[in-house]
């Protein structure tokens, strides 16, 4: 079995979706991915509840890292 990788924003602004998944084989790429939100631009706060990096592994998932808004 493969491991993946997961960027997963949860919305707080009523966007839909709600959650937007942007998935990686290399885990390197999508912590790229989760570090450009990392800083604390008021139009994340306002349309992000949370930004998690998530590991897959078959039917196994972990969520790695997070960054909370709210």
């Amino acid at each position: 079995m493969d491991k993946r990788y997961c960027v997963r924003f949860i919305r707080c602004d009523g966007a839909v979706p709600d959650v937007e998944n942007y998935y990686y084989w290399n885990k390197e790429d999508a912590e790229t991915h989760l570090s450009m939100f990392r800083d604390n631009d008021p139009d994340f706060v306002e349309m992000y509840d949370r930004i998690q990096l998530i590991t897959e592994y078959g039917q196994l998932s972990t969520v790695s890292e997070e960054i909370r808004f709210h």
